[in-house]
């Protein structure tokens, strides 16, 4: 056992055979920011982390933290400003479950072989994750539930062979998404009631149902990702006020390629630019009105090529431009209004 004691810098150290919740319980007690440092290794615990003030958790090395009960939260984060870096958390129920945080910050952080999410943040405000590697866990990748104030922002990430939805969010003011793979899960992403997604250089192939998944939001901007092989649509956006594709591609997959259904709020402009959407098993572009109204298609530089049903299913009343358009070798001439 090493014994705990706090460095001029504040740090508090744990090596293999120490306790990590002495570590953090002595965090919690000292005024000010703390970091836990812990040695490479593995550590069999399941900690709670309970902090009025900034305490981050860092990895030194190659450092696990193995469950000692399946049914058990590998970590729990209540409250406070949590940064966890460097670490893989594995065997719980959760990996990783954060209520009531400020912040909840996940550098280098793998979650895997847990019973039920890989992350599961429930009210938190600002929730970041660089390089995480969330997979093979049996429920969601990460999951949260939260209010329209929250930011959510995943850089560089591996969301992969998930049980459930590989992102999923329910209720934020902004999703970011950037050079992060979704590959093997339910939904790559599905994002619920978000004023504001935006996904970049993303990869969401060969899910079970969509690549991305999308129910309600201000605005999507997604540029320079692809959606290949999903068994339901490569992009579903559903009552989404602005949308704008640049540089997209949707291929193989089982249902349309990209479909946008205004089922009851205004969608006032859809926008397609340098996009394909070829090989789809219905439709590559499939927009269509029920109790709503899409106003405006614009686009740009766009091939629809080999689909099974339709290039461009656009049964609208509003108006649709376009400039640059390619549509051949699918299995039925396309609707346009």
């Amino acid at each position: 056992m090493l014994a705990l004691a706090t460095s001029v810098q504040g740090a508090i150290p744990v090596a293999p055979g120490g306790s990590i919740q002495q570590a953090l319980d002595l965090a919690a007690a000292t005024p000010g920011p703390d970091t836990v440092v812990l040695s490479a290794g593995e550590y069999q615990e399941n900690l709670l982390i309970v902090d009025a003030n900034p305490v981050k958790l860092l990895g030194t090395g190659q450092v696990t933290i193995v469950s000692t009960d399946p049914t058990a939260h590998v970590i729990i984060a209540i409250g406070g400003q949590v940064t966890l870096q460097n670490l893989r958390v594995t065997g719980g129920d959760d990996g990783i479950n954060a209520t009531d945080c400020e912040s909840l910050n996940l550098i280098n952080v793998e979650s895997s072989n847990n019973g039920d999410e890989g992350v599961d943040a429930e009210n938190v405000l600002n929730l970041t994750a660089i390089n995480p590697r969330i997979v093979n866990n049996g429920d969601h990748g990460i999951q949260l539930e939260s209010n329209l104030e929250t930011v959510v922002k995943i850089f560089h990430g591996t969301i992969s062979a998930n049980g459930g939805d590989g992102i999923k969010v329910a209720g934020a003011e902004s999703v970011r998404v950037v050079n992060t793979q979704c590959i093997e899960n339910d939904d790559g992403m599905d994002l619920d009631k978000v004023t504001s997604i935006e996904v970049r250089n993303g990869t969401c192939n060969e899910n079970k149902d969509e690549g991305l998944e999308v129910d309600g939001a201000g605005s999507v901007l997604i540029t320079a990702s692809d959606f290949q092989g999903n068994k339901g649509e490569g992009i579903d956006a559903d009552d989404v006020a602005q949308i704008a594709l640049v540089s997209v591609d949707c291929k193989g997959n089982q249902g349309s390629g990209f479909q946008s259904v205004a089922e009851k709020t205004l969608a006032e402009q859809i926008t397609i630019t340098s996009s394909r959407f070829c090989g789809n098993g219905i439709d590559g572009v499939q927009l269509l009105q029920q109790l709503g109204t899409i106003a405006t298609v614009r686009m740009n530089a766009v091939v629809t090529r080999e689909n099974v049903k339709r290039g461009f299913n656009i049964v609208i009343s509003g108006t649709v431009s376009q400039r640059g358009v390619i549509s051949e070798n699918n299995g039925l001439p396309d609707k346009l209004p």
